[in-house]
């Protein structure tokens, strides 16, 4: 999949990564990461004691009664890993170079 912006005007600031990947579920990178690294955003949602799974009921068995809910989290994917919970770096926050990375990889 490529996903080298070709110009300055495909380049983006980190608040519009920000923005765009929690309006639209749009997951972005920045232009000096590798291609298959990318940030995206995983809205809040609610899970049912019957949804929750074994390793988190062994942690806190009260979720089998009462359901969890599960807090939004920027999650990193860089070398095969599912990272939840990424910070962004003080370079990253400066940095002008975020493009999106295509929901469809023909499109890409």
């Amino acid at each position: 999949m490529t996903t080298t912006a070709t110009s300055l005007e495909d380049m983006h600031t980190f608040s519009w990564a920000i923005a765009v990947t929690q309006s639209s579920n749009t997951r972005v990178r920045r232009r000096s990461w590798p291609e298959d690294h990318w940030v995206g955003w995983m809205a809040p949602f609610n899970l049912t004691g019957a949804q929750v799974n074994e390793r988190t009921k062994e942690l806190w068995p009260e979720a089998t009664k009462q359901g969890l809910h599960i807090g939004g989290y920027f999650v990193l994917f860089a070398d095969d890993v599912w990272q939840p919970g990424w910070l962004a770096t003080w370079a990253d926050i400066q940095a002008d170079d975020w493009i999106p990375i295509p929901k469809d990889p023909a499109k890409a």
